[in-house]
């Protein structure tokens, strides 16, 4: 950093949100820039939001109160409501509510009572804190209960109040969908341009499901 800069150690740094609630920041190391209002935490760094639900952790963390923006190019591990998940990056505008991970995304939707939890991997996530929904894009892996798998470009996900059972999802680009296989030992396979899907329950059982466009039945 430039300008007046301090050193410290054992940090813990506050942020409000505008919204009556607050974001704790702690790390081992954190140098602040006084001047630019900026400031960088290392060493075992936490972030913590008790109304969004919100707990996370990296290595290194950048704060820009200007932008009010946390952000690492760090891997990173989180959790939000029934959600969990890893990734590369992350950019967290706290103003905006918005979370996005650049790289290496996956997320685990932990539903009431599901033995077999919703799983989904993706190039990058763009989450929605104040809607509950989520973005992924570039080679979308969306697998729930036994082995239903769905493949597709992009992918929108709307969850539930407690973000921990899917209510929708929109699927574009190449849409892929795999069924477990029966009795017979079949993989059933579709192929279409998009897929848009409702569910419902504390377990976020599926309820109606169309595919668009191009469609393919290979198996």
């Amino acid at each position: 950093f430039a300008g007046d800069r301090k050193l410290l150690q054992g940090v813990e740094l506050e942020i409000h949100d505008g919204r009556g609630g607050s974001v704790t920041v702690s790390g081992i190391e954190g140098q602040f820039d006084v001047s630019d209002k900026r400031a960088r935490l290392s060493g075992d760094v936490t972030v913590k939001s008790e109304t969004e639900g919100l707990s996370l952790t990296t290595g290194t963390l950048f704060y820009d109160d200007e932008r009010d923006m946390l952000f690492t190019a760090d891997d990173i591990v989180f959790s939000v409501g029934g959600l969990s998940g890893q990734g590369r990056g992350m950019n967290y505008m706290i103003s905006d509510r918005q979370i996005k991970i650049p790289d290496r995304v996956s997320l685990r939707v932990s539903a009431a009572d599901a033995v077999h939890p919703t799983t989904i991997s993706s190039g990058d996530m763009v989450a929605a804190l104040e809607n509950n929904s989520a973005v992924f894009t570039e080679n979308v892996r969306m697998e729930r209960g036994g082995g239903d798998v769905l493949y597709a470009n992009y992918l929108k996900v709307q969850f539930d109040d407690k973000r921990k059972a899917l209510r929708q999802l929109n699927a574009f680009g190449d849409v892929i969908a795999t069924r477990a296989p029966g009795p017979d030992a079949a993989v059933h396979e579709m192929r279409s341009d998009s897929l848009v899907s409702t569910f419902s329950g504390a377990r976020g059982e599926l309820r109606e499901a169309e595919l668009t466009g191009r469609l393919e039945h290979p198996g």
